[in-house]
């Protein structure tokens, strides 16, 4: 038998190695779900506003957090500790008033706020003054059930016709977002948008999917939400409320997804592929809409008519 020298055993089980650690890297660590530390429970913002199912809509901007009420119309400002600010809008049939169609969802850019909602976009400024408003384009269904955005003052926006389109703020479609029928039900699905700082991600709320679209309308990237096995149980519930998903939102390079199914929230690092990075769970938690900022989940409670703050490990 040929005998080698040490110096070619030695370099031979060091690639040998080199190869096991590589696999052994390359090889998807099952990730464990992580319960959530509860640290804060608000239940009023002033004398004047108990939660509850009020919330529409829960965001963070420069340093504010921002609520959509649906009970009263208006929109409440508050600082990160909960301190009321100030509030804006109404009920009523004037402009800038909200009648039987309160705002859904908010965002903001350049100073201005955009609330939504199925028959129009009203624009506020910073104190609270009314803008005007920006009408729906004349063959778009704009659909609620999910969120929308605002990128360098055009309107992007989900339709229950086609999956989003994008608008100007003179209600002109500049671009419509299609997507391929890979599910056989993709007409019927229902979507939520997130921007990103490189583009657009598209969650279906209804059939499981989540794909990531340049501003020019170019898919990028595509996640297989459905071979997640907590979605796989999800699916096999065969809820009567068809919505896989409730909610979703980004902070600092991550979507945080609630599934409809054991209070989980699942969380995915989008700074470059979508990747699933973390599962948590909230215990003793029904909520529908919630807010991240500074490493903090606030979800609207809605059996205790509270705002439950967790900690994000």
């Amino acid at each position: 038998m040929k005998s080698y020298p040490f110096y070619q055993r030695s370099g031979l089980y060091g690639l040998c190695l080199s190869f096991l650690v590589l696999f052994s890297c390359q090889k998807e660590k099952k990730i464990e779900t992580v319960v959530l530390e509860k640290v804060r429970e608000v239940t009023a913002l002033d004398d004047t506003i108990i939660w509850g199912k009020q919330l529409g809509d829960i965001e963070y901007f420069d340093n504010q957090i921002v609520l959509s009420n649906n009970i009263l119309g208006n929109v409440l400002i508050a600082d990160t500790a909960y301190n009321f600010i100030r509030s804006f809008g109404n009920r009523g049939a004037g402009p800038g008033e909200f009648g039987d169609f309160c705002p859904d969802f908010i965002d903001k850019e350049n100073g201005i706020f955009f609330l939504g909602n199925i028959r129009t976009i009203e624009k506020y400024s910073e104190d609270g003054k009314y803008l005007g408003s920006i009408p729906y384009p004349k063959d778009m269904v704009p659909s609620t059930t999910g969120k929308f955005f605002v990128h360098d003052g055009l309107i992007y926006f989900p339709c229950f016709n086609i999956p989003f389109v994008s608008f100007n703020q003179n209600g002109q479609i500049i671009r419509k977002f299609e997507k391929e029928n890979t599910h056989g039900n993709d007409k019927k699905n229902r979507y939520t948008l997130i921007k990103v700082p490189d583009g657009i991600v598209m969650i279906g709320l209804f059939y499981p999917c989540m794909e990531k679209y340049s501003w020019d309308g170019v898919k990028t990237d595509e996640y297989k939400i459905d071979e997640i096995d907590e979605v796989k149980t999800c699916l096999a519930q065969n809820l009567p409320l068809p919505m896989l998903f409730k909610y979703a939102a980004y902070d600092n390079g991550v979507i945080y997804v609630a599934l409809n199914y054991d209070n989980m929230i699942l969380a995915f690092d989008v700074k470059k592929k979508i990747k699933l990075s973390a599962k948590y769970k909230t215990e003793n938690t029904i909520y529908r809409v919630f807010g991240v900022y500074d490493k903090k989940i606030a979800i609207m409670n809605l059996m205790e008519a509270t705002i439950d703050v967790f900690k994000i490990p």
